[in-house]
């Protein structure tokens, strides 16, 4: 036996269901059909995503994706991504890979002479007509690198069976809106190495607490 104690305007009703193991009450939520009133059951049970998901549904996930066959020792690959024309901020993560020991260096607010070369955004919904407000370039000329928000050892490994080594930042970091952000990957193996970078990113109004 249940006793119904509110209906919510969501569509969702709670109702404590009695215990007799206990003589108490378990909670319980339902969900209302508002065509019927009645409770919706596991055949037509709600679906959830989480929200990064959704920003992908929706249209406002991109990705820009670089390779290059040859890095040369202590020489570096990057990309920078610029916020400067943005209305939104973007919540960013990367994938990183190289065939050798890398060092990978994150830093915000940076400014150069020259941006590099541009790399169109692509839209993770293939079919979406949005257009990114990031604008993202490879290997810029930086003069002022400011700070330094990650350093991290990508390990390549060692020896005949050695197949480089990958690295994933699945925390976001939050861009500001009007700066310029550069994601640096050095080579310190040894000799001419190939890399990748990846970034993706999803663009909210959601910032910065």
């Amino acid at each position: 036996m249940s006793d119904p104690i509110s209906e919510l305007p969501t569509g969702l009703k709670w109702s404590f269901d009695h215990d007799p193991s206990t003589g108490g009450h378990i909670p319980r939520i339902m969900i209302i059909d508002p065509s019927s009133g009645g409770s919706i059951f596991i055949d037509d049970a709600l679906t959830a995503i989480d929200f990064a998901h959704r920003e992908v549904h929706e249209g406002e996930t991109y990705q820009v994706t670089t390779y290059t066959g040859s890095v040369a020792t202590n020489e570096f690959w990057g990309v920078m991504l610029s916020l400067t024309g943005s209305s939104q901020y973007a919540h960013l993560t990367w994938s990183i890979a190289a065939g050798a020991d890398a060092e990978v260096r994150f830093y915000q607010n940076v400014t150069g002479t020259n941006y590099g070369t541009k790399i169109e955004a692509i839209n993770m919904d293939l079919g979406c007509p949005h257009q990114s407000w990031v604008e993202v370039f490879v290997n810029p000329t930086i003069t002022t690198f400011n700070t330094i928000v990650h350093n991290s050892l990508l390990p390549g490994g060692s020896g005949p069976q050695s197949g480089g080594g990958t690295f994933r930042q699945d925390t976001e970091f939050i861009l500001d809106i009007g700066k310029r952000y550069y994601l640096q990957v050095y080579n310190r193996g040894t000799g001419a190495q190939p890399m990748s970078i990846g970034v993706q990113w999803y663009e909210s109004d959601i910032g910065h607490a």
